[in-house]
């Protein structure tokens, strides 16, 4: 008898709530990207006869950014003001010119990818797993496009004793219902 107990797969990445990868092109605003995403996926997962039929408006979110904090301002700024479908205010693709100096600061999950260390990158967590090798990861879906990694998703390490693996602050909205 095993004293191992293995936790289950989630994968949320065809779940039917779940919206489709997009692409933040040449901008560092996938914080705008990753918040809505989630915000999206939230919405639609607690409201399966009423899915929003339009992404919501990354860039509304860009472009009323005020330069400090990003992805606890975007959780306030959508509460506060609500905020657009993509539809109604579209993607531009490029970042305002009120807003040039936009840097990524606290991620929804920061990671060091080996290759560039690029870091402060902002991805949402769709699921967690775990190999044969009893190594667990993060389903994360990127905001790349499409044509990045699993057809724009991937597996972040999870890591405790190594943060060159995968080193995140998490967040999340809170969702109360009337």
């Amino acid at each position: 008898m095993s004293w191992y107990h293995k936790r289950p797969d989630i994968n949320w990445r065809n779940a039917e709530w779940m919206t489709g990868v997009r692409d933040q092109g040449n901008t560092k605003a996938c914080w705008a990207v990753a918040v809505c995403d989630l915000v999206e996926m939230l919405h639609n997962r607690q409201n399966p006869d009423n899915r929003l039929q339009s992404p919501l408006s990354a860039q509304e979110l860009i472009d009323n950014y005020p330069g400090s904090g990003h992805v606890e301002w975007a959780f306030d700024y959508i509460k506060t003001n609500g905020i657009a479908c993509e539809a109604d205010y579209p993607w531009k693709g490029e970042i305002s010119e009120k807003n040039e100096n936009i840097v990524s600061l606290e991620p929804v999950v920061k990671y060091d990818n080996g290759g560039t260390n690029e870091s402060g990158h902002a991805m949402v967590i769709v699921g967690q797993g775990q190999n044969e090798y009893y190594e667990k990861y993060w389903h994360v879906k990127n905001t790349w496009g499409e044509g990045w990694g699993d057809e724009g998703y991937a597996r972040l390490a999870k890591s405790v004793s190594d943060p060159n693996r995968a080193y995140y602050p998490i967040y999340y909205p809170l969702i109360h219902e009337d």
